[in-house]
């Protein structure tokens, strides 16, 4: 009996980035082969299966490719696609000669035979979808492999514990950032190298309001987060950092929460606002249902001037004051252990996104 050849495995690289497979991609037959369904997702596309009939629709670019593991045949766009070798279950994933679909679908192969790795450029195609990190944290499934556009600013290594997707480890490398929006923290991960107006890791400061444009991935342990197809920063107002933080994360009744508000011009041209009155900044503190619980500028007055400010490229400023757990109401104090969100304000457009604390007994 002759010996059993041994198994050649092959790495899958699409659009330099390694791709995770639950099975590793093989050789079979001079042809590379890999599960279907989680390697076509990293590449982007919808993909439909069929249990009943055991026919795999992969969509992609407004090109569809089907498969049908029980026929061993391959269609794209409704021909008949000669493949030299026949789909494979193995176990629970089901296998295909990888270059044909992909080719079929758009992309380009090349094969490096002495490190055995196969390199896939697949470039994603249609409109992002607008989203908000916490409608992907609710429904990962949903977003898992769809090109989304998140508005929101850059946390650098700050995971959120109260952000299911932020307060372990990073899900995809060590050196995974974080983003905040009004509703949440993801992260996105730093290992590709996207086109962009600025750095992949916008290491100019914390803060720096940045629109993300990527797919929606889900790690292992179930985690979704961003994989970074371009990182562009928004220009004028819309484009300054307005960036809220506490000195903690978590805070006993009556003890003092210390804020810090740092407003600044990261951009690379002056941006001029107006302030409505001469009030410099404002805090606000709300519950998680939104109700305002306390206000700095409660009880201030400010002359009610209309002011015109300029901010030069580079320019930077801090402003900090302390919360005693005072409320709105005059002589109380807060009673109510539980978690809050704080926002501050330069302007009626110039708003930092939330943090979230939470206060005990």
């Amino acid at each position: 009996m002759g010996a059993k050849a041994a198994v050649v495995i092959v790495a899958v690289l699409i659009n330099g980035r390694p791709a995770s497979l639950p099975t590793p991609a093989f050789l079979h037959g001079g042809h590379v082969f890999a599960p279907v369904r989680e390697l076509f997702q990293q590449m982007g596309a919808t993909v439909q299966w069929a249990g009943a009939t055991k026919r795999v629709v992969i969509s992609a670019g407004g090109r569809q490719v089907s498969l049908d593991a029980a026929a061993g045949t391959v269609r794209a766009d409704g021909a008949l696609l000669p493949v030299g070798a026949a789909p494979m279950l193995r176990g629970h994933c089901l296998f295909a000669p990888l270059r044909p679909l992909a080719e079929a679908l758009g992309a380009k192969l090349r094969w490096q035979a002495g490190s055995k790795t196969l390199l896939i450029a697949f470039p994603l195609s249609g409109e992002p979808t607008d989203a908000t990190i916490a409608a992907i944290l609710a429904s990962p499934q949903q977003y898992d492999g769809q090109l989304v556009r998140i508005a929101g600013e850059y946390r650098g290594w700050e995971p959120d514990p109260f952000s299911f997707a932020t307060k372990n480890d990073p899900p995809a490398t060590r050196s995974d950032w974080v983003l905040r929006d009004g509703t949440g923290h993801i992260y996105c991960s730093a290992d590709v190298q996207p086109e962009s107006d600025i750095s992949l890791l916008p290491r100019s400061g914390l803060g720096r309001r940045v629109r993300v444009t990527g797919v929606c991935r889900t790690a292992r342990s179930g985690v979704p987060y961003i994989e970074p197809t371009a990182v562009t920063a928004p220009g004028g107002i819309a484009g300054l950092t307005c960036s809220i933080s506490t000195d903690k994360y978590v805070y006993k009744l009556g003890e003092a929460v210390r804020l810090t508000l740092t407003f600044g011009n990261a951009l690379r041209e002056p941006v001029t606002f107006e302030r409505p009155s001469a009030q410099p900044y404002d805090f606000f503190v709300r519950a998680r249902d939104g109700t305002e619980v306390w206000r700095w500028s409660q009880g201030r007055m400010f002359a009610m001037v209309v002011t015109s400010v300029r901010l030069e490229p580079g320019a930077v400023t801090q402003f900090k004051e302390t919360w005693d757990q005072r409320t709105n109401v005059p002589g109380e104090r807060l009673r109510v252990p539980a978690r809050y969100r704080v926002i501050g304000r330069i302007a009626p457009k110039i708003e930092s996104y939330p943090a979230t604390f939470e206060i005990l007994r």
